[in-house]
């Protein structure tokens, strides 16, 4: 097929395109844990329940806390562990509830 090879920003061109590169496109999601992924990702899939059928692998990647570097080469505070608990809960949570139609 002659669409194989077209990059996914021309899939808005019409319905025809869109149904044939989408697919391909939504495969694998690579979503970070910033606000700004976040919010693509709703953009991406709400109102639109049928992308979601597409995502077979999601690659997200979470950035917890920024933890001193000097404190790197002692174990982690209990504060420390809760905190990363903490980012690394509410990430999953967000990504989920943006994934849901």
């Amino acid at each position: 097929m002659v669409l194989e090879n077209v990059p996914g920003r021309f899939a808005c061109i019409c319905r025809d395109w869109q149904e044939s590169i989408e697919p391909r496109n939504f495969r694998i999601l690579q979503v970070g844990s910033d606000e700004h992924s976040f919010t693509n990702l709703h953009m991406t899939f709400h109102n639109k329940p049928w992308r979601q059928s597409y995502v077979r692998h999601i690659w997200f990647k979470i950035e917890l806390p920024d933890h001193c570097i000097e404190k790197r080469s002692r174990p982690q505070t209990d504060e420390e562990i809760n905190e990363d608990r903490i980012c690394f809960a509410t990430a999953i949570f967000t990504l989920f509830y943006n994934l849901e139609a």
